[in-house]
């Protein structure tokens, strides 16, 4: 059974000063480019993670909140896993990643092995928690780490078993979570790259 698809939006975007799922490069809004190669990769169950869902109830997905409000990614990560009922794996992916690969999610999931707990890609010495696999079991130490006050994804990957999956595409993982991050981003997209 292929693995559920969860799109992280309900970030602060404080750095951006405006939604990030709603910037558009290209014209098209950082969200669509991801939905085209999620589709592309060829996962069809989508789900979001949204504290306010209302900003995106247009995209006609299932939309649950955060268990554990203002803990970042990791309350990010631990709702996606807690709210996927259909699979025992589930593909977290942050909103502000408009140049994920088709291929490169093939690959993560091609790396899918049930002895293991999480799926991460890595770019030269940078793990990319924002778009990895994560197994239902690693929820349990995510609300461990959770209900402590330990808010580090880093922490808790050092606890699960983990298959680094080396790929060498320095755009792929691009975060637009600035203006100036969004304006070198229209022009690697204007550029065709």
């Amino acid at each position: 059974m292929k693995p559920s698809v969860a799109i992280l939006v309900g970030g602060k975007s404080s750095r951006m000063g405006q939604d990030k799922a709603w910037v558009t490069i290209g014209g098209i809004p950082l969200i669509h480019h991801q939905l085209f190669a999620i589709h592309k990769a060829g996962f069809s169950d989508i789900f979001l993670i949204a504290n306010e869902p209302e900003k995106y109830s247009s995209l006609n997905f299932p939309i649950y909140p955060d268990n554990f409000k203002h803990t970042g990614a990791l309350g990010g990560i631990e709702s996606a896993l807690s709210h996927n009922t259909k699979s025992q794996w589930t593909l977290v992916l942050a909103c502000d990643m408009p140049f994920i690969r088709p291929n490169v999610l093939q690959l993560l999931h091609e790396t899918v092995h049930h002895d293991m707990d999480v799926i991460l890609p890595v770019v030269g010495d940078m793990t990319q928690p924002l778009c990895a696999f994560y197994h239902r079991r690693c929820g349990d130490v995510m609300r461990s780490h959770l209900r402590e006050g330990q808010y580090k994804v880093r922490d808790v990957l050092m606890k699960l078993r983990v298959i680094l999956v080396k790929i060498d595409d320095d755009w792929c993982f691009f975060n637009v979570n600035t203006p100036q991050a969004l304006a070198e981003a229209e022009t690697y997209w204007q550029a065709g790259l």
